[in-house]
């Protein structure tokens, strides 16, 4: 179902010929000329003419008052074909279902090279893209955008170009336009990155129609994306916030229907039966992460459907730093999310009960991640020089705060006059140059931007230890004790994961570039990290008696208690 462009008959053949003139007809016009169908296909007037008469003789193509449509025998040739007709087949019932819940339009597509082929539709159409057997350029819709965003990168890098290109030839489809709001490839590629992140798609409410559309990809049961499913309603009949929910479980449903009914077209005589696959069930997990690149696990397990192999659909929710994990998974906004020890156990110590689930990256002497910037204008040379300075941090009770005043004591600094100033990390950069602090305490890839900047490394965090747990993922505990198999899948997910990563480190490159808004060039300059599958009691105690010394908590906790078991 990906998109891919396969060898094309030669234009001067008779086939070629054919493909060209069907290739002419959009989907949005009731009748074409033939001075027009001439003009975009390339062919001469004569055997164009010649062609469609015979095209006509065969009710492949219909003669109008003004011109030429296509036939109806070719729409339903095209969805006999076994793909499409095995996915309206499955998705019939669970779109029809959304329909009646929501009043609105549901369309089923694929991606068909650079555009959208609607395979099927309930509801009355809100425009003619939403029919069954409608093309339509993949980057105007929502249905056209996930399907893009899942495609695969070499797909979605050959389609960006595409659109950087100069005009398509006459006969080829037209990508048009950039969507609404997306003005540019760049804001197309950022779009792209997001709904990859989210697993949803929205296109804003149509002036006309009043109505905005929700898409949700359609994965099989290796976890490709092979289709999405959409949904047009009125803006005024349910909540925003609700409609990405429905379309994303009627996606789940069409996805097990499709798998039960995968594989079950006839046998040659006397042939064994193939063992009847039953669907796993799919589970959604919201999890909560920020666009470090020290999470390239993550993303590379939702991208390359390692998560859906197990089972699990996640819908990754961006947050801006570690620290607002905790707070996200307490008012049940996330399942898991990514944080670190410091702000595991500050959680706990305000009386948050959660766990650690699995791990995901280690701060390693050989592969260090965290360090200390001072600034060029600072005069900061040396740890020395950190004493009575304004330090940023990306929160008080952080793993760089208590990292950083950790290190610095060991090695004789009086950080009693040190000020802390909390910060996105978004911010660091641009504070550092103008001054507000004197040096910032970040995750790769930060400090090498600011040494590019002129600015100093003056602590290495790895320093701490031979191995100091990063980042990992964590949940409530009530939620992990209700929710014991998907837990044991997740972990085995991220286990696969790593493994996988360990195996093409160039993957965490890739997620580098797209994910954590890094250039290739720095990407390519970011070591891949060092991940674990679990973290262990001693890596939690590490941490728990550094805050416990610099007084930033208030009662016992014991690092076993922290690890779901």
């Amino acid at each position: 179902m990906a998109a891919g462009h396969e060898t094309e008959p030669d234009r001067n053949s008779v086939l070629g010929k054919v493909a060209a003139i069907l290739a002419a007809f959009g989907p949005d016009e009731a009748s074409v000329s033939l001075a027009t169908i001439v003009r975009r296909s390339g062919v001469t007037k004569p055997s164009a003419h010649r062609l469609l008469t015979e095209l006509v003789a065969i009710r492949l193509v219909d003669r109008t008052d003004d011109g030429y449509r296509l036939g109806r025998k070719l729409f339903a040739l095209g969805m006999a074909a076994p793909e499409p007709q095995a996915l309206r087949r499955a998705a019939q019932p669970a779109m029809q279902d959304l329909a009646g819940r929501t009043g609105g339009t549901v369309a089923l597509a694929i991606l068909d090279q650079d555009s959208v082929l609607c395979v099927e539709s309930v509801g009355d159409a809100v425009d003619r893209s939403l029919s069954p057997g409608a093309h339509s350029p993949a980057q105007d819709s929502a249905l056209g955008r996930v399907l893009l965003a899942f495609a695969g990168q070499q797909v979605r890098d050959g389609f960006l170009r595409g659109l950087r290109a100069p005009a398509p030839s006459p006969g080829s489809p037209s990508p048009g336009s950039p969507a609404p709001g997306l003005r540019t490839v760049q804001h197309l590629a950022r779009e792209l990155d997001r709904i990859a992140i989210e697993g949803v798609a929205h296109d804003g409410r149509d002036p006309v129609s009043g109505t905005t559309t929700t898409a949700c990809p359609v994965r099989d049961d290796r976890g490709a994306v092979i289709a999405a499913v959409s949904v047009s309603i009125s803006v005024s009949r349910i909540p925003a916030t609700g409609i990405a929910g429905l379309v994303s479980a009627t996606a789940e449903v069409i996805a097990r229907a499709l798998a039960e009914v995968d594989g079950a077209a006839p046998r040659r005589p006397g042939a064994v039966p193939a063992p009847r696959r039953v669907p796993r069930p799919v589970r959604r997990v919201r999890v909560a992460t920020m666009p470090y690149v020290d999470t390239a696990p993550l993303w590379v397990a939702a991208q390359e459907g390692i998560f859906a192999r197990h089972g699990l659909q996640i819908t990754l929710v961006p947050v801006n730093g570690p620290g607002q994990t905790p707070r996200l998974l307490a008012t049940s906004q996330a399942d898991l999310g990514v944080t670190t020890t410091p702000n595991l156990v500050t959680a706990v110590d305000d009386g948050l009960a959660l766990r650690a689930v699995a791990g995901l990256s280690l701060n390693t002497l050989e592969n260090p991640r965290l360090f200390l910037v001072a600034g060029t204008g600072s005069g900061i040379t040396d740890p020395a020089g950190l004493a009575g300075r304004r330090i940023g941090v990306s929160s008080q009770r952080g793993y760089l705060r208590v990292g950083s005043d950790a290190l610095l004591r060991r090695l004789g600094v009086d950080t009693t006059a040190i000020e802390w100033v909390p910060m996105d990390l978004g911010q660091m950069r641009a504070n550092l140059s103008a001054g507000v602090v004197d040096a910032v305490a970040a995750p790769l890839p930060l400090p090498l931007l600011l040494q590019r900047d002129g600015g100093r490394i003056v602590l290495n965090l790895a320093e701490l230890g031979a191995s100091t747990l990063d980042v990992f993922v964590a949940g409530r505990a009530d939620w992990i004790a209700a929710n014991r198999s998907v837990t044991e899948s997740f972990r085995s997910a991220l286990h696969d994961g790593i493994r996988l990563l360990d195996r093409e480190p160039e993957l965490a490159v890739r997620a580098q570039t797209r994910f954590a808004r890094l250039s290739p060039e720095l990407s390519a300059a970011v070591t891949v990290g060092t991940y674990i599958d679990a973290p262990m009691p001693e890596q939690l105690e590490f941490w728990i008696e550094l805050m416990g010394s610099a007084h930033l908590i208030g009662h016992p906790i014991a690092a076993e208690s922290l690890i779901a078991r």
